[in-house]
């Protein structure tokens, strides 16, 4: 991080303009954003919002629904070795990384490793549905904000949290042919075929695309 004293003005000359950690505290207290009473208070609420603005679910939540659900977050922390979730668990939070890096195991084979401002467990907030991983602390100290299912749903309910529950169930990579059903051909090509389709138990509806390859 630079100082001021790093900065120099071209020849016809500059103008500053600047926010104190304090002053910005202040801002946010005045806009009803947050109960900020300290500098590192406002800084923790500002990381809180760019983060949960990277969440795909959560981009679409107004600002005051967005504010709710800053608010609403809990600092939880894990020791190296601890598990912070157990695959088959039925979930019911979501975790964003402050501090730390986790380990993703499925089945008992590790597949990649989380650092800070990542996210997992947002499918838990909108269906109940068992943990499809386990994930273990690496680092000795693992700070996440959390937050649950049952808070979530206080803050987004209605056709809303439908809407949500829709787009990431369009997410979704592990559909097979078999679970889909035909509801009619939409377009044909020299490309291949284009089929509307239905998810049988979800009744979601996708846009199928069936290419002839030819070998050699």
């Amino acid at each position: 991080r630079g100082e001021l004293t790093d900065l120099a003005a071209a020849a016809q000359g500059a103008r500053l303009g600047f926010l104190t950690r304090d002053g910005l505290a202040r801002a946010l207290k005045d806009l009803g954003l947050s109960e900020v009473d300290t500098a590192e208070d406002a800084s923790a609420y500002t990381q809180k919002m760019v983060l949960v603005k990277k969440v795909p679910i959560f981009r679409h939540l107004s600002q005051e629904q967005t504010a709710k659900l800053v608010k609403a977050f809990v600092l939880q922390r894990n020791t190296k070795g601890a598990n912070v979730i157990n695959q088959g668990d039925v979930g019911s939070s979501l975790f964003v990384i402050v501090e730390g890096e986790v380990a993703v195991y499925i089945d008992g084979v590790k597949r990649r490793t989380l650092s800070k401002n990542a996210y997992f467990g947002e499918r838990a907030l909108l269906f109940d549905e068992r943990r499809t991983a386990t994930v273990e602390a690496l680092s000795a100290d693992v700070q996440l904000w959390s937050v649950e299912k049952s808070t979530f749903s206080q803050i987004v309910s209605g056709n809303m949290q439908q809407e949500l529950m829709n787009r990431i169930r369009l997410q979704d990579t592990n559909v097979t042919l078999k679970e889909l059903r035909q509801i009619k051909v939409i377009g044909t090509g020299a490309a291949g075929v284009v089929r509307l389709v239905h998810h049988k138990k979800t009744q979601m509806r996708y846009a199928l695309k069936r290419v002839l390859k030819k070998c050699g």
